[in-house]
């Protein structure tokens, strides 16, 4: 059953996309055997006008910044 968003961009309008984390491997080894749970990253897509959109917890997280980034008409860099 199809939802409503609660936000959306146009590829078009991204300034920058960037991976959250935060954990590093170790940290990752060390939370998700506490938890007993997968730890699971995220990712920020800032706007031309500043406003920031954050999706945390994805599963897929590279899969996803890899298909932004290669949408669109925009070069992007890497620093």
């Amino acid at each position: 059953m199809p939802r409503d968003p609660d936000w959306g961009i146009a590829i078009a309008d991204l300034a920058e996309v960037k991976k959250i984390g935060g954990l590093g491997w170790k940290g990752k080894i060390v939370v998700g055997w506490a938890t007993r749970r997968e730890v699971k990253d995220g990712i920020e897509l800032i706007s031309k006008d500043g406003m920031k959109y954050r999706a945390t917890a994805l599963k897929e997280r590279d899969e996803l910044f890899n298909r932004v980034i290669s949408m669109g008409q925009q070069v992007w860099e890497s620093y």
